[in-house]
């Protein structure tokens, strides 16, 4: 009984500000775009290393913009997309500061 890992995507948080946003450095995306919406694919592992700024601007994975957490907001996020279909999109969220938020679609 082998099952093969999943891949796993790295995504670090360059800059956390209330008046910035939320900026990544990681594949696929543009390290200078705000909130960048991110299309996560089922099955897959990401990472989302907010370590720098996670005394400032904590992270967390909800339901909803001011929804339930998924995640927990520490400084280090591992998400593992579930199989399960879902057709509602998540949001990673400051806890600090509400109006810092962008959109995970599930693919």
């Amino acid at each position: 009984n082998y099952s093969s890992p999943s891949p796993t995507l790295l995504y670090t948080t360059n800059t956390a500000s209330s008046t910035n946003g939320y900026r990544f450095t990681g594949p696929g995306i543009t390290a200078t775009d705000n909130n960048p919406v991110f299309n996560l694919y089922r099955g897959f592992t990401y990472i989302f290393d907010n370590s720098s700024f996670h005394s400032t601007q904590p992270m967390e994975i909800r339901e909803s913009n001011g929804g339930a957490a998924v995640t927990a907001s520490t400084g280090i996020i591992k998400f593992i997309v579930p199989m399960v279909p879902s057709d509602t999109p998540l949001v990673y969220q400051s806890t600090a500061t509400p109006g810092m938020v962008g959109t995970i679609n599930i693919i």
